[in-house]
């Protein structure tokens, strides 16, 4: 006889920070909260990660996805989503730094961004944009055209 692993899995809090709950309406509002929760601009290296959002747009969790070099990181569906479904995100919001302080959207970066889009639909769980932080200023792929209307977001 051979022994199986019962396991389970949980979202641990690594720590919080101040938030002054408002919703998210438009694209100014999520570069907002990344300027106030992380310091992307500052960063030296390509950082990648998700803002989880609730049903009324609220952020209920923030997550660095994955940190690489000066101008790339890797990014796996597996990984986005699996931070979402742990925080029961209703709805995210990508978001990366150019380290450059150039925050327009590359061809790498839309190429993702809907690749993402395309397992968001089979997850349920819509991605309404994808805001790019450089040096004291932001792109938002949706406010571009980069990135289709998000099916099912509240």
């Amino acid at each position: 006889m051979e022994n199986i692993s019962v396991v389970a899995v949980k979202q641990v809090r690594e720590r919080t920070l101040p938030y002054n709950v408002r919703p998210i309406r438009q694209p100014e509002d999520a570069y907002s909260i990344l300027c106030e929760a992380m310091a992307l601009h500052e960063e030296a290296i390509e950082k990648f990660g998700v803002l989880l959002l609730d049903t009324k747009c609220n952020v209920n969790a923030i997550q660095i996805i994955s940190a690489g070099t000066l101008d790339q990181t890797i990014v796996h569906p597996r990984s986005v989503f699996l931070a979402a479904v742990l925080a029961n995100a209703r709805q995210m919001i990508l978001f990366h730094n150019h380290p450059s302080g150039d925050p327009k959207a590359s061809r790498a970066d839309v190429d993702i961004t809907l690749r993402l889009i395309d397992a968001s639909r089979i997850m349920g769980i819509p991605i309404i944009d994808h805001i790019i932080v450089g040096d004291g200023t932001f792109y938002s792929m949706r406010a571009h055209g980069d990135m289709p209307a998000p099916e099912g977001a509240a």
